[in-house]
């Protein structure tokens, strides 16, 4: 009997210990559901823009399938997400409809994304989901993640819960179907925008530190595909610009040709420094676009609320990352052994190399995107440790430590709230350019007909009122969250 009742209470345990977890995160889920909701339906409610969308759709219809993955025609290479605009329109049997789809994609990658991050840290304890409530704030408060959101550029939005999973099922006991899954949302991510390479320095980092999902079979499979697909990129590469376009450089922008005047010569030392840029954006949201926005606005006294919450946050949550990050390698390494933790913190620092290095032909705040998801994981583990470091410390230490994290959360959560407020604002804008730009581009492109055609279709939602609702705040909380 006793062998028995070992069973039915070991079972008991694991039953209970589900039912915690699966509470706690229940109440993360339910208290993130109203920025969360919002955020969805204000994307989902923003018109499309005028200009480059038009110009997109008018690409895809006249072409073919096949086109879209001729590595010649262009510099940057899309295919997969030229291919979802023709896929959706064709399919759907009309422009609104392949628009609606492409709504759905949009706002279904975040809906994933957000709902991957809460699986994926889990919280089984008050304190765990206090946590886990403050690293979804850092993810969604991100540049990395706002600038992504715009509308139709989402090609590293999709790519960002892939590079999720790939760490997830690489964390997690090994099946056979990990390898060809892995595999195809590596490709999938990196046909959509080639930020998507960053999936491989984070299989192959995983594999490095034993991670128990990594196997040597999927390492070798996904570096062989991507090695191949950097050799088709280089073989077919043609005559590609120094500088593709406008790039930030210290306090201002150099236009394409001003940036190959300068630095034709010696263009490394520009991509070395819009390398750097895109990954001090997303430790530190400076620079922006590769300009030093903020530090231009502190030396002339101008800087405003929202910019010292942006950089004085980020400073110290990266602060916290990294000391969290010091000691947990340092444990492990004295242990000879690799902990989740410790490997989640190398996987972001690869993570932040390769943005960086993707982005060393200009800087933009949404090339940071594939890095978010790890940033934001590591920032969970970091509060964490820092709040049961304080656990047992004594009573002044701790309500000093209590006192900092409430206040790094609510400059955390107030910056996810402008996120959300910058979706709104870009939409008014949208809209605004749906009133005064028709009749420009009429004349301007009166020589394309197709374009006007596709205008004349896509003019309703541009003008519907419904779909910039801006909402209005009291001023005091428009200069904390940056809004305008």
């Amino acid at each position: 009997m006793l062998p028995v009742r070992r069973s039915i209470l070991g079972l008991m345990d694991r039953l209970m210990s589900f039912h915690r977890g699966s509470l706690w995160v229940g109440v993360v889920l339910v208290v993130i559901a109203p920025l969360s909701v919002a955020l969805l339906l204000s994307m989902w409610r923003s018109p499309f823009p005028i200009n480059e969308m038009i110009s997109l759709l008018e690409d895809a219809e006249s072409s073919t399938p096949g086109r879209f993955f001729d590595p010649t025609i262009r510099s940057w290479y899309r295919p997969l997400f030229h291919l979802t605009l023709w896929g959706f329109w064709n399919g759907s049997g009309s422009l609104l409809g392949g628009l609606h789809w492409f709504r759905y994609l949009e706002v279904g990658s975040v809906l994933v994304l957000l709902l991957l991050f809460v699986s994926y840290l889990r919280p089984r304890t008050g304190l765990q989901a206090a946590a886990a409530l403050l690293a979804v704030a850092v993810m969604m408060g991100m540049p990395g993640f706002r600038d992504n959101l715009e509308i139709p550029v989402l090609m590293t939005l999709v790519g960002m819960p892939m590079a999720l999973l790939v760490w997830m099922l690489l964390e997690r006991e090994h099946r056979w179907w990990y390898t060809p899954l892995i595999l195809a949302l590596t490709m999938t991510a990196i046909g959509y925008k080639e930020q998507g390479l960053v999936i491989a320095p984070v299989v192959v980092g995983a594999w490095w530190m034993g991670s128990p999902g990594a196997r040597r079979t999927t390492t070798a499979v996904v570096v062989l595909a991507v090695l191949a697909y950097l050799a088709m990129r280089f073989s077919t590469r043609g005559h590609w610009a120094l500088f593709e376009q406008d790039v930030g450089f210290l306090f201002g922008e150099l236009g394409e040709d001003e940036a190959a005047a300068r630095f034709g010569e010696r263009p490394w030392i520009l991509y070395g420094y819009s390398a750097l840029a895109t990954i001090g954006n997303i430790l530190f949201s400076e620079p922006s676009r590769g300009t030093f926005v903020i530090t231009d606005h502190a030396l002339s006294g101008e800087t405003r609320p929202w910019e010292w919450i942006s950089i004085v946050s980020s400073t110290l949550m990266t602060a916290l990352i990294a000391w969290w990050g010091v000691a947990i390698l340092r444990r492990d390494w004295s242990a000879d052994a690799w902990s989740a933790e410790s490997r989640l913190f190398v996987i972001l620092v690869l993570a932040l190399g390769a943005s960086g290095a993707l982005g060393f032909n200009y800087a933009r705040d949404r090339l940071g995107g594939m890095a978010v998801p790890f940033y934001a994981a590591a920032s969970y583990f970091a509060v964490l440790s820092v709040a049961e470091r304080a656990g047992a410390a004594s009573l002044k230490r701790r309500a000093t430590v209590a006192l900092v994290l409430v206040m790094l959360a609510g400059a955390w959560q107030l910056r996810a709230v402008g996120t959300l407020h910058d979706v709104r604002l870009r939409a008014a804008s949208t809209h605004r350019t749906w009133i005064t730009s028709p009749n420009w581009s009429r004349v301007t492109f009166a020589h394309r007909p197709r374009y006007l055609s596709i205008m004349q279709t896509m003019t309703p939602q541009g003008t519907d009122p419904a779909r910039a609702r801006r909402p209005t705040y009291p001023e005091w909380f428009l200069a904390l969250i940056g809004g305008g």
